[in-house]
């Protein structure tokens, strides 16, 4: 009898470890869907929440184009104004003149280089930095604003008079007013003196990670400068504040995407003969996926290729940003070959340079006009497919005729058909009303 009960314990035992399992495996069959589930709740959130990511770029940039947007006089009082003189430019000490900026982006962060044509230099002298007024690079962003059209958020590096040092900051940007958000004194990093190069990142996580963004870059100096000049026997000794400026191509990021497409795809014509006209049209559409304005110039090899004569109504577009516009190509095939050559295939390359404006306007405070002194252009080469098929032969035509003519032919057999029965039937119904007439 007690073999018995302790069998029974033992199976008692053994289905409650069974049991003990089952709740475990489906205790942890719910952890790990509730693992997957918040993985790729992050991801999402993640991929959801960050800025597209792109390759290097490089914006080039003239060098020696250095700009003095103002010169003041001030010698005396009161300070004036005067035209942009050469000895701001002659005694220019500061390392302006961009060759270059290049940028990319990882989706979280923006990272972005502007060269100079100069070294930079990282420990002026005293007697030279005692002149500097205010030395600033800097690299300007805007972002997609409904309401306002200017500068959001900018990253510079500008040389700290009182401190005597370089300090780095990133600051955002309203119409009349700005915020520091960061803001280091000399900079670990940002450069290297002797360097042809500063960098100026920015996360873009401070802009909510926008889609699609603008950005420019710009060197600048303000500082003080003695200019003696020769007048008759007396030397006159002026003393100038000159303001001196370069500034690169404003240009989208990502890189713009244009789409180039035919409608049609593709296209069949047959040479020009007294019995038809063969030109046709093709509709040249052009899609901007960029928030900038933009002008498209369509350029073919030559008008005349090889038998195909082409011409556009227009070779001309401007593009909206976010929108397609479109123009007609016109194409004949001209008649020289012998019939034994035919079908004839062509693939005619249409090229597509896309220009970007020279000059465009800013809001960093106040308003200002920027002239980049050289023009970005984007190629794009797309190819249209053409057939031409044999001139028709009055055979051809004959038949063309005959098959236009066949459904009338069909038509009238109906009417044939129909009449067959319906008029004896309006006969018989006509006597029959003729003949009641005359009984009564």
């Amino acid at each position: 009898m007690l073999k018995f009960k302790i069998i029974y314990v033992i199976i008692l035992d053994l289905d409650s470890l069974l049991l003990t399992q089952q709740r475990f495996l489906l205790l942890l069959s719910i952890l790990m869907l509730a693992f997957m589930l918040s993985y790729i709740s992050i991801t999402s959130n993640a991929i959801a929440q960050s800025s597209s990511s792109f390759m290097r770029q490089v914006i080039e940039d003239p060098t020696n184009d250095i700009k003095s947007p103002f010169t003041k006089n001030t010698t005396g009082k009161p300070v004036t104004y005067v035209s942009p003189n050469t000895a701001c430019l002659k005694n220019n000490t500061v390392p302006l003149d961009i060759e270059s900026a290049s940028f990319q982006s990882d989706g979280e962060n923006l990272r972005t280089t502007m060269w100079l044509k100069n070294p930079f230099i990282e420990s002026p002298k005293p007697d030279i930095a005692r002149n500097w007024k205010h030395v600033e690079y800097t690299m300007y962003l805007s972002v997609n604003s409904i309401y306002h059209i200017g500068v959001d958020y900018l990253v510079r590096l500008f040389w700290n008079n009182t401190a005597d040092n370089w300090t780095y900051q990133v600051v955002e940007i309203s119409p009349f007013h700005e915020k520091i958000l960061s803001s280091i004194n000399s900079p670990k990093g940002i450069y290297k003196n002797g360097s042809n190069y500063i960098n100026l990142d920015f996360n873009l996580g401070l802009a909510d990670h926008p889609k699609q963004y603008q950005l420019f870059f710009v060197s600048g100096a303000t500082y003080f400068v003695n200019s003696t000049q020769l007048t008759g026997n007396k030397k006159i000794t002026n003393s100038y504040e000159c303001g001196l400026l370069d500034v690169t191509n404003l240009v989208a990021a990502p890189p713009p995407e244009f789409t180039v497409s035919f409608d049609p795809s593709s296209l069949q014509l047959r040479p020009n003969s007294w019995l038809e006209n063969g030109d046709k049209s093709v509709l040249v559409k052009i899609q901007s996926k960029t928030n900038l304005d933009s002008k498209a110039l369509f350029i073919l090899p030559s008008n005349r290729t090889s038998g195909i004569q082409t011409n556009f109504t227009s070779n001309t577009l401007s593009l909206l940003p976010e929108d397609t516009s479109s123009t007609t190509l016109k194409i004949r095939a001209l008649d020289v070959y012998p019939l034994q050559s035919y079908p004839i295939s062509y693939s005619i390359p249409v090229l597509s340079n896309i220009t970007f404006p020279q000059n465009f306007t800013a809001d960093i405070g106040q308003k200002y006009t920027f002239d980049s002194n050289k023009i970005a252009t984007i190629t794009k080469n797309s190819t249209l497919n053409i057939t031409v098929l044999p001139p028709l032969s009055i055979f051809d035509y004959l038949q063309l005729t005959a098959n236009w003519l066949s459904p009338i032919n069909s038509i009238w057999t109906f009417i044939t058909a129909a009449g067959v029965i319906i008029v004896p039937f309006i006969i018989r119904r006509y006597s029959k009303k003729k003949s009641e007439g005359l009984q009564t």
